[in-house]
């Protein structure tokens, strides 16, 4: 997938897990404990589908979440879950509905309007998404604003708004001058503005951080490096490519722009 397609969604849910266990427990006396009731369930079962749904187990998760919605249909974190696995799997029509009504139970939480952002987006519909990306960051107390940032920021290059989208990233990283995904885009976006010197800065940044110099990565410094005439450096990525990712798809660009340039 193409990193500015890459959106940035985290899903928080509360566990019940110990109260739940502590719930099923026999005693000494032989006596079972009360059976927890449909609200505690349903966190329960919307944890559970959570930890599915990360293990790609579309299923089992689904079974987990509807379950949960119908113990408890008045909880946003279930709702908002569900509508993220539906977006997952391709019905976007159910996705939206339960969105649509995670916000409307928690219309202020910060986490579902930039989740709901970027399912908007996804859905071509940058303009209504960016709307959901700005109320979550209004949000003073949001804990992670840098994703919001960013996410709103790749949807604005969707709509080919390298401008805005630039402001976006550069208030992520004032927010965190260490988020990854922030440093990538600046360094791809000042490469398509040929602004090289200012894309290799940013992607130095972003090697001198923890980050993943995956495959798309080092096809980026290629690149840039190619458009600054260092050819040491375009050598060096081109030797990590093509050591570490020999398959990858921009492996096959690297060796089509070869051939093309001889």
């Amino acid at each position: 997938m193409n990193r500015m397609n890459q959106f940035i969604v985290v899903m928080l849910v509360a566990t019940a897990m110990p109260l739940l266990l502590s719930a099923c427990v026999t005693t000494t006396t032989g006596k079972q404990q009360p059976e927890p009731n449909l609200e505690t369930a349903a966190v329960y079962n919307t944890e559970l589908g959570r930890i599915y749904l990360q293990q790609g187990k579309y299923e089992i998760a689904m079974d987990r979440l509807q379950r949960a919605v119908e113990q408890n249909p008045s909880s946003p974190i279930t709702h908002a879950t569900i509508a993220f696995l539906y977006s997952v799997i391709g019905d976007p029509e159910n996705a939206d509905a339960h969105y649509r009504t995670a916000l409307k139970l928690a219309p202020d939480d910060s986490l579902t309007l930039n989740a709901y952002g970027v399912f908007l987006c996804r859905q071509n519909q940058p303009l209504k998404a960016m709307k959901y990306f700005d109320a979550a960051l209004e949000d003073r107390l949001y804990r992670m604003p840098e994703v919001a940032y960013t996410n709103a920021g790749r949807c604005a290059r969707t709509m080919n708004d390298n401008e805005q989208a630039d402001s976006y990233f550069r208030n992520a990283l004032k927010v965190n001058p260490a988020f990854c995904d922030a440093l990538w885009q600046m360094a791809d976006i000042n490469l398509v503005e040929d602004r090289s010197l200012q894309a290799r800065g940013f992607l130095q940044r972003y090697l001198d951080t923890p980050c993943d110099a995956g495959p798309e990565t080092l096809w980026l410094g290629i690149n840039i490096e190619r458009e600054l005439g260092d050819e040491r450096a375009v050598d060096d990525y081109t030797t990590r490519l093509k050591n570490a990712y020999p398959e990858s798809v921009q492996m096959k660009l690297l060796l089509e722009s070869e051939k093309n340039a001889g």
